[in-house]
């Protein structure tokens, strides 16, 4: 499988925890996001993510928080349907979230999270 998209060097890669994703970031200043389960189509681009060069990228592990705020760090493993109190009914409002930092050669961090 080849990924094309970045025009110019490609600095450093990431794969997802559950290991479904692609993260890349380049010399184009841009962070692209590759959905390997797709055949490596390239499913989301952010440009200008730094005002130069971009050389590091890193996902976080997942967190899932429920309605009441409570979190639990997922460590690219599944932990199963959200319940309350260990029951199996879904817990209301649950979501899973991913947070990707990437750093640059403008000497900036940036923090992304959905």
């Amino acid at each position: 499988m080849t990924l094309v998209g970045h025009d110019n060097w490609v600095w450093a890669i990431v794969f997802h925890p559950g290991g479904k994703y692609l993260l890349s970031v380049s010399d184009d200043k841009t962070l692209r996001c590759w959905d390997l389960s797709q055949g490596g189509k390239c499913v989301k681009v952010l440009g200008d993510v730094h005002e130069r060069f971009i050389t590091c990228v890193r996902w976080a592990p997942g967190i899932v928080q429920d309605s009441a705020g409570v979190a639990q760090v997922q460590h690219g493993e599944s932990m199963g349907t959200p319940t309350r109190n260990g029951r199996e009914k879904p817990m209301p409002n649950a979501r899973i979230r991913y947070i990707i930092t990437t750093g640059g050669v403008d000497q900036k961090l940036r923090i992304f999270a959905n």
